[in-house]
């Protein structure tokens, strides 16, 4: 600042405590987006699969066991439309590709029913996957109060029809897709930290 007069030095040094300034603002603008960003998901292989339906699990709905929730979405379709065959089928396979696949092919078929029927059957699995493992359960409780998506580019139902890395998937409002997955995952999260909030309170008994 040499040459400077003592109004232009003063000018200068606050320009500098200013471009400071906003810099941690927006350092810190970054920070906070992380802390609030969706927490997206896809393949089970891939980050945050353990929200995946084919990630493997054992959960065990109305005394039946599964191996994960793909399996107990499929077998509830065959069960529903009435299919022996392929209800059958998709128990005899741990493979949650095959059991998709037996699931696409259950006849007769009747996409109404289904349509009516999915939720209640998505929630159902998700609770038993979460409310019956202590280490998933604490996982999913650590995703709060982030949005939880599904980021399948080709799922517009259970999916937002998105890809991880397409940048518009951290966006909740342009989202293409229904999310059934997300926001199943929302609401059995939301009941677990009901239930959880009792026992945290000073003076609740223990067990409560």
């Amino acid at each position: 600042m040499q040459g400077l007069g003592l109004q232009e030095r003063t000018q200068a040094l606050r320009e500098t405590r200013l471009a400071r300034h906003a810099a941690r603002e927006a350092r810190a603008a970054v920070a906070a987006d992380t802390e609030v960003a969706p927490v997206l998901f896809w393949k089970d292989t891939q980050k945050n699969g353990y929200l995946s339906n084919w990630a493997r699990s054992p959960l065990c709905v109305d005394g039946r066991t599964f191996n994960c929730v793909e399996q107990y979405i499929m077998w509830s379709k065959a069960v529903l439309m009435g299919d022996g065959t392929r209800e059958a089928a998709i128990m005899a396979t741990a493979d949650p590709q095959r059991q998709k696949r037996l699931g696409k092919c259950v006849h007769p078929w009747d996409e109404a029913l289904w349509a009516r029927r999915r939720e209640a059957v998505l929630c159902a699995a998700v609770a038993a996957k979460f409310g019956q493992n202590e280490e998933l359960r604490a996982r999913l409780l650590r995703t709060h109060p982030r949005r939880l998506a599904e980021a399948s580019p080709s799922d517009n139902v259970y999916g937002i029809g998105m890809a991880p890395d397409d940048p518009r998937a951290q966006d909740p409002a342009v989202w293409k897709g229904q999310n059934l997955l997300g926001r199943a995952l929302e609401q059995v999260r939301a009941d677990l930290l009901a239930q959880a909030e009792p026992a945290a309170r000073p003076g609740s008994p223990a067990g409560s």
